[in-house]
């Protein structure tokens, strides 16, 4: 089911589309679906800060490909399927995105994706979109609007038999692990760097002291204000014929799963993830109680992330 499509430019919200509620009393179906659309929207600023972090982390060379979100009051998992545009010559990035409960992101989902990109961009040119933005904001909407309207009936079919076909994507490669934490509520707690494959020219310090703090900084901002937990990030790490990803995955663990183990990974390695997640669970005291700040009773767990391999 599609939930709502956005376009974000250089890291702001220029578009959400806003859905009609069935229900018997007008006032009541304007309210939530007001209430619908501000949740949205919170949820597509988990593909800003996101975005923030691949642009730091690889001089602006990667780009977003799904983000993975669980709702805290639904047992049903949302994605946030990406599209990403880069025109350097015109310094902008565009994101186009669709939120929905698309099983295992869909090639179906990314397929409505592109045709969304296809027919905004058939009307403006990248030029003549960002001054209509600028100058002529409710026309463009407007647009956009008819456009999702167009492609949700057009595709409403096809996505409900979904889960009869062999629609989803599917990754290969052997799974290497890059990096791991822990961090509690917006703070990092312990980190490790496993591989510098992919560390850009600041360094391997910076790499993980950057990928640790804006990891902690997106799973507390998507809890706070989308009110889910971020669970995956996907990133597509080489743009050509390879199409090389990258997983990032996060796991509440400990006392009132208030910490959250988090796992960087080249192609996907969930029992791995999984094993990693129910061990520190099970063994690490200091996980049985709230961070105060200090650091010396995570001396174990450092170490034991320190070991990890995944080769």
């Amino acid at each position: 089911m599609i939930k709502s499509f956005a376009i974000i430019i250089n890291n702001e919200i220029i578009f959400v589309d806003k859905k009609e509620q069935e229900e018997t009393s007008w006032l009541i179906s304007q309210s939530r679906n007001n209430r619908n659309h501000l949740n949205d929207k919170l949820k597509f600023e988990v593909v800003i800060f996101a975005n923030s972090l691949t642009k730091v982390l690889s001089n602006h060379q990667w780009k977003l490909h799904k983000i993975i979100l669980q709702p805290e009051k639904s047992f049903v998992k949302e994605r946030i399927l990406i599209h990403q545009v880069v025109n350097k010559k015109l310094d902008l990035d565009i994101l186009y995105c669709v939120l929905g409960e698309f099983p295992d992101g869909s090639r179906v989902g990314f397929e409505i994706l592109k045709k969304f990109q296809e027919r905004v961009e058939k009307i403006y040119d990248l030029e003549t979109l960002v001054s209509t933005i600028k100058n002529k904001r409710k026309i463009f909407e407007q647009l956009c609007e008819e456009i999702v309207y167009y492609l949700e009936r057009t595709y409403k079919e096809r996505i409900e038999k979904i889960k009869s076909k062999n629609m989803h994507e599917k990754f290969s490669g052997k799974p290497s692990l890059l990096y791991s934490g822990i961090s509690t509520m917006g703070l990092p707690v312990c980190s490790k760097l496993h591989d510098i494959a992919l560390v850009n020219g600041n360094g391997p310090e910076y790499f993980e002291t950057t990928l640790s703090g804006r990891l902690a900084t997106i799973w507390i901002n998507s809890y706070l204000r989308a009110k889910s937990h971020v669970e995956e990030i996907q990133i597509l790490l080489d743009d050509t014929k390879k199409q090389k990803y990258g997983f990032i995955n996060f796991a509440r663990i400990g006392i009132e799963r208030l910490y959250t183990l988090e796992m960087f990974s080249l192609n996907k390695s969930r029992e791995f993830f999984n094993k990693t997640r129910d061990y520190c669970d099970e063994n690490f005291p200091c996980l049985t109680s709230e961070f105060v700040g200090e650091l010396s009773p995570y001396t174990q767990l450092q170490a034991y992330l320190s070991k990890l391999k995944n080769k």
